[in-house]
């Protein structure tokens, strides 16, 4: 039976925690509730439907005249809590705690002229909880989980499970500042911006995975940390993306993505360092490449570039492809990918001297005495002559008559002087 909201205030349920409040700034009427535990409470239209009693919310105002929002303040929620069917107000929830929250099989509600819709928000604020899940919904307006406003205080939102799924939000969606123990989001599309802005999805031992997701605004995953590696299956991005700032604990995985516009990975932390292991494929190095590319960061294109051929050699036997393989293994020796050049000047030395053992082998005993040795002058005085071979224009008759050596001598000089030339450039352009 429908009881008038007047009701569950008179009969003390909750007391005087209920204010009427007028704002002329926004001309918005509003119920706030104030500190107030709840125990399986359902919002459904127009009702709230409490302790087995259906209150109905609207025209509590004198005049009759429907209210615009409903704000939670310092509350708690405990068992569950569900928004079904529709949602007629704005919702704002502040500094609260709950169980189990739910949105579930909510759809959009026509107004009395055709194609125009209720617009409301829902905003969860400051508040922790253990379950937060969006399930079979479609939302005619904003969405947000933590917004970072200026007027409100930075503070972290934390959630022990974020369960998204079959949902739609026509609107943008924000979850800002959040520390997310468990994340599932799947087959929900994102038709304007949606702002992960500095969360933390904090799972270890299982994969972050975004699966079957449409993009059709912003996707921003500024300064975001993922605690595992972080999938992103059958998703498309169809809008500007950007992970500026955000750290990758575990790796990055971008592989069955459709990514149709620039994505932006400046500063991002965790995927450059060749030593760190980590599950990042080289799909998705070549993609980070190709995306830094695109706008124009020569500088870390490189440094992708180097990790995805990085990768690639970890796929690449030596039974498979001789050749490859060869090639790779003097890639990596020589300069490691074309990022370090000290290598190829270690590898020049090398060469130089080696060369001068090959010319001089049976001959190095009479050029120099027992003296010459113990004062030093044997060293300096091969090096010198070591220093010959490692000058790639150098056609010293004695030399070219030994045709194999000579010919050895400049193909290995040629390729270091590349790699040498690769790996001072990496930092200025391709």
């Amino acid at each position: 039976m429908k009881k008038a909201f007047s009701e569950l205030i008179h009969n003390k349920l909750i007391k005087n925690e209920v204010n009427y409040l007028y704002r002329d700034k926004n001309n918005e009427k509003k119920i706030i509730f104030n500190n107030v535990i709840f125990t399986n409470i359902m919002l459904n239209d127009n009702l709230i439907i409490w302790n087995e009693s259906s209150y109905q919310i609207s025209q509590i105002f004198t005049g009759g005249l429907n209210i615009d929002s409903i704000q939670f303040v310092n509350c708690i929620f405990k068992k569950e809590t569900i928004f079904k069917t529709t949602l007629n107000y704005n919702y704002q929830i502040e500094k609260c705690n709950f169980d189990i929250m739910k949105f579930k099989k909510i759809h959009k509600k026509e107004r009395t002229q055709v194609g125009k819709y209720y617009k409301y928000k829902i905003e969860i604020i400051n508040t922790n909880g253990n379950v937060l899940n969006i399930e079979n919904c479609e939302f005619n307006s904003k969405f947000y989980i933590n917004p970072q406003y200026n007027n409100f205080e930075n503070r972290t939102c934390e959630i022990s499970s974020l369960i998204i799924e079959e949902t739609v939000f026509n609107e943008n969606f924000k979850l800002h500042d959040c520390e997310v123990s468990l994340v599932n989001i799947n087959n929900t599309d994102f038709l304007k911006n949606a702002d992960f802005f500095k969360s933390k999805f904090l799972q270890e031992k299982k994969d972050i995975t975004f699966k079957s997701i449409n993009f059709g605004g912003l996707a921003l995953f500024g300064e975001c940390k993922f605690y595992s590696t972080f999938i992103m299956e059958y998703v498309t991005i169809t809008g500007l993306s950007h992970f500026r700032e955000a750290e990758f604990f575990a790796g990055l995985n971008l592989d069955k993505s459709n990514i149709e516009k620039e994505m932006n990975f400046f500063n991002i932390k965790g995927l450059k360092d060749i030593s760190i292991k980590n599950d990042t494929s080289q799909e998705t190095y070549r993609i980070l490449k190709f995306n830094c590319e695109k706008i124009g960061n020569i500088i870390e294109a490189n440094k992708y570039h180097a990790l995805e051929l990085e990768k690639k050699k970890e796929t690449i036997k030596f039974n498979d492809n001789e050749t490859d393989w060869m090639v790779f293994q003097a890639n990596y020796l020589t300069s490691r990918f074309g990022t370090h050049w000290v290598y190829p000047i270690v590898g020049i030395l090398l060469v130089g001297l080696l060369t001068l053992l090959g010319l001089h082998y049976e001959k190095l005993s009479e050029l120099y005495d027992s003296t010459d040795l113990i004062n030093g002058t044997i060293f300096w005085s091969g090096l010198d002559k070591a220093f010959e071979y490692m000058y790639i224009l150098n056609k010293d008759k004695n030399f070219q008559e030994h045709g194999f050596i000579f010919l050895l001598n400049k193909i290995s000089l040629g390729y270091l002087y590349y790699q040498f030339v690769t790996a001072i450039r990496k930092d200025t352009r391709k």
